[in-house]
């Protein structure tokens, strides 16, 4: 990973979005910015793909499920969308470690004497908002967070 900004600074990665929950509009949005730093998109993993992106609350399985593939070769990346907004805020790719998206660990629990598989519970999706700001970056927000962030700026203004 580089470490100056760059413009650039996808060149040579692919991504590919798995069962978005994004708008159309901000798909494209994040689309045309892949494009203009130098990324390429692609709508199959292939061996080209670098980093499969999941939206907030989309497990590892469901994404997977959604490209109707088993498993993913060991290179991609699967991060979520908030690591593509940050990279593009900050002009350059930053380390996907706290942005990762795992497969969900198998608990095994005890029952007469069998074995039973149980998949870890999946935390309910949250609705996501995107945000602008005047130098054209933009952040995703959880609906609770942008709906207190609009009410504090419209009760300030009035």
């Amino acid at each position: 990973m580089s470490s100056s900004p760059s413009n650039n600074f996808f060149h040579g990665l692919q991504f590919v979005f798995v069962m978005s929950k994004l708008g159309k509009v901000q798909l494209k949005i994040l689309r045309d910015k892949i494009k203009k730093f130098g990324g390429a998109i692609s709508d199959r993993v292939n061996g080209q793909t670098t980093h499969l992106m999941f939206h907030q609350g989309v497990s590892y399985e469901s994404g997977l499920k959604s490209l109707n593939i088993t498993s993913l070769p060991g290179m991609v990346s699967t991060v979520t969308t908030d690591w593509l907004s940050n990279c593009i805020a900050a002009r350059n790719l930053l380390p996907t470690k706290e942005y990762k998206v795992q497969r969900s660990p198998l608990q095994i629990s005890s029952v007469s004497n069998e074995q039973v598989y149980k998949p870890r519970a999946v935390s309910k999706p949250q609705t996501s908002r995107m945000c602008f700001n005047i130098s054209g970056t933009f952040k995703f927000f959880s609906c609770p967070d942008y709906c207190k962030k609009r009410k504090n700026a419209t009760s300030a203004t009035t």
